[in-house]
């Protein structure tokens, strides 16, 4: 089944309205307390994504679920201006970037430097982070990328930064919570799938 769609707005329109639809779900399904607070944080880790990779935007947001088990989806078409742009390049370069801090931030910022292009020596190593969980990043001209191959690539290196990689990855309540995420980006379009069944 699936929920109907709700805007989200670069301003946070729409935010409240889906972690309300997310804990009337978690109630239906007979979710505790504890499991049902899981699905909102995810919720609203997953509407921040978008923030601070561009300008204005609207996504669409909405949630797959059976039973006990649920996709959050979020789906935004990017208008990535040359303004916008140079300003993420110039963010990601930035020593000063807070947004980069936190492995929910890195990955957004590796989501933006796909978007902005992985020919950007100042976003190249952000966008290494999405290298390391999926197939080639230009199989069937999309970038796809999932956390559960991710973990697993990175729990094969014994490196310091493998191992900072794994710290990150173990402070981040999403990568801790969710079963997988799966990032798809092509073109403009970005969609990304948090998976979770509290059934396991």
């Amino acid at each position: 089944m699936k929920t109907d769609v709700i805007k989200i707005g670069t301003h946070g329109e729409g935010m409240k309205e889906a972690v309300q639809v997310v804990s009337e779900l978690g109630d239906n399904a007979g979710l505790s307390p504890k499991e049902n607070l899981h699905l909102q944080l995810m919720t609203e880790e997953l509407l921040g994504m978008m923030r601070g990779i561009t300008g204005e935007y609207s996504a669409d947001w909405w949630v797959e679920y059976n039973g006990q088990s649920f996709v959050l989806k979020l789906f935004a078409k990017v208008n990535m201006t040359q303004e916008v742009r140079m300003q993420f390049i110039d963010a990601s370069s930035s020593k000063k970037n807070e947004a980069a801090k936190g492995f929910m931030g890195r990955l957004k910022n590796a989501i933006g430097a796909v978007m902005v292009g992985m020919d950007s020596p100042a976003v190249g190593a952000s966008a290494g982070l999405l290298n390391m969980g999926g197939p080639s990043v230009y199989a069937a001209e999309a970038h796809t990328w999932s956390l559960e191959k991710y973990k697993a690539v990175v729990g094969e290196y014994n490196s310091d930064e493998a191992n900072e990689e794994w710290d990150e990855l173990e402070k981040s309540i999403m990568a801790n919570i969710a079963d997988d995420v799966k990032v798809s980006i092509k073109g403009s379009d970005v969609e990304i799938g948090v998976y979770k069944d509290f059934s396991k």
